[in-house]
């Protein structure tokens, strides 16, 4: 498996194989503002990168392993994250609209004053998330786990929450949008 330490290195190897990055070792890299826009990172092990600033729209990372990772600012709209590991990731103020974290694992992970708008998240679990301030309008939380998230001041307008599991969330100043027909709520609180 090819290991991959900084950007430098990064750069090289897409000059010569291109943005097929998948099964690689990032583990630990530190890729502040890597372009990485449409790259395939399936299988990739990114545990405990510093991606800050990167941006990682239309890439897939199903299968990856995000946990640790710093993503600060990150633009993974549109990004394919199905069954990826994201425990314990930094996505503060990140930008994950339209992406699909179909069965992704998020437990514990800072997703606050992030944009989620219009995600795919079926069966992601988020358990004690950080959601603070987040944005998840028309997000698809079908049987997503969100038992203990802290959910304080997050927007869930017109989110999709059929089986979602709400036990001791901490909801202050969630927006459901109570009365907007579009919101489909049939969690356990």
């Amino acid at each position: 498996m090819t290991k991959i330490n900084n950007l430098e290195e990064l750069n090289a190897y897409m000059e010569i194989n291109g943005k097929n990055l998948s099964g690689l070792d990032l583990s630990d890299a530190i890729l502040v503002n890597a372009d990485l826009t449409g790259a395939d990172l399936s299988g990739t092990n990114l545990t405990n990168s510093i991606l800050v600033g990167a941006n990682l729209s239309y890439a897939k990372l199903d299968g990856a392993n995000l946990s640790g990772s710093v993503m600060r600012g990150a633009d993974l709209s549109y990004a394919s994250l199905v069954e990826a590991s994201m425990c314990g990731m930094d996505l503060y103020r990140a930008t994950l609209t339209r992406a699909n974290l179909t069965n992704a694992m998020l437990d514990m992970a800072n997703l606050s004053v992030s944009d989620v708008d219009h995600a795919i998240m079926r069966g992601a679990s988020l358990q004690q998330a950080n959601l603070h301030e987040v944005n998840m309008r028309e997000t698809d939380l079908t049987n997503a786990n969100l038992v203990l998230a802290y959910m304080c001041n997050a927007d869930l307008g017109g989110a999709n929450m059929d089986g979602a599991n709400l036990t001791n969330a901490y909801t202050l100043d969630v927006n459901f949008d109570l009365d907007s027909h579009a919101l489909r709520l049939n969690a356990y609180l």
